[in-house]
């Protein structure tokens, strides 16, 4: 295509309302708003509990902060009343947390409880069947490497994890794609998701702080709280599972976020924390299995 035609044909998406659609890793993103939409926009930046953003929609999602979820399941599968498939344990990737989810909240850091998610009529209940069938291979393969069920049940999971929380993302809208495509509300949540790895890397931020795995040395809440502000620059909140004799074992991390345009991020301050982990209470970070 000549230069020419390419400006012209840039200017005629930007006339329609919207710049060019993004891709990240072969996934479709939405496109920002061409109009009403600033560079630097924000999330939550007029917050009240239902009108959370004078933005549009399109532009930065309603539900404006987000809480990302990361599993250490070892210490899930600690707990006698968590199911944990073997296969599972044998395959959690090498010094690697593994993904649980993104999660939409209001400003106020209330969030949608119902299990039906934000938008019913978009739900998936077969998502590993759709990835399968319409991811590129790389997200395929990266979400079977460190989106891990610990059940195993991957599918469950899968949908489960889009039909609550990504049906939430008010900017994955079908309204906010100009090419209209199966499933690609789905694809660009999981991709976001994903995309969000390698900054929040726990293993790497608790190991820089002298927080490692064993099987004899137990940590304090304040020790993973330290490590993760002193290396993000916030705090975040951390959940543990207890044993039959009530040792507390690490299980999850969740860091916080704020939206910004095009499915991007920033980290932010906890609203309305919690953490079943106890600063009182010694905490074990296991090892892995390999």
């Amino acid at each position: 295509m000549s230069k020419f035609l390419a400006l012209s044909a840039l200017a005629a998406v930007v006339s329609a309302g919207c710049l060019p659609e993004p891709s990240s890793h072969g996934v479709t993103f939405p496109p920002i708003p061409a109009h009403g939409c600033p560079a630097k926009a924000l999330a939550c930046t007029n917050p009240t509990r239902d009108n959370s953003t004078s933005l549009d929609g399109c532009c930065v999602p309603n539900q404006g902060l987000y809480v990302y979820s990361q599993n250490w399941t070892m210490g899930y599968c600690q707990n006698p009343n968590n199911t944990c498939a073997e296969t599972t344990l044998r395959a959690l990737p090498k010094n690697q947390f593994t993904l649980h989810g993104l999660w939409a909240d209001y400003c106020d850091g209330s969030y949608e409880t119902s299990p039906l998610g934000c938008d019913p009529a978009r739900r998936d209940d077969n998502a590993k069947a759709t990835v399968d069938k319409l991811a590129p291979k790389s997200l395929r393969q990266e979400m079977e490497k460190v989106w891990l069920a610990a059940d195993g049940d991957y599918n469950w999971f899968w949908s489960h994890e889009w039909n609550k929380h990504g049906t939430c993302v008010s900017t994955l809208n079908p309204k906010c794609f100009t090419k209209p495509s199966p499933s690609q509300d789905l694809l660009a949540f999981f991709r976001a998701s994903l995309n969000l790895r390698p900054r929040f890397n726990l293993y790497k931020i608790f190991a820089a702080h002298g927080v490692v795995p064993s099987t004899t040395h137990a940590y304090n809440f304040t020790d993973f709280q330290a490590a993760l502000k002193a290396e993000t620059g916030f705090e975040g909140a951390f959940q543990c599972t207890n044993n039959a004799n009530g040792t507390a074992f690490l299980s999850e991390v969740w860091t916080y976020l704020i939206a910004r345009p095009g499915l991007k991020f920033d980290g932010h301050a906890p609203v309305k924390p919690f953490s079943s982990c106890k600063i009182s209470k010694p905490i074990y970070y296991l090892p892995q299995k390999h």
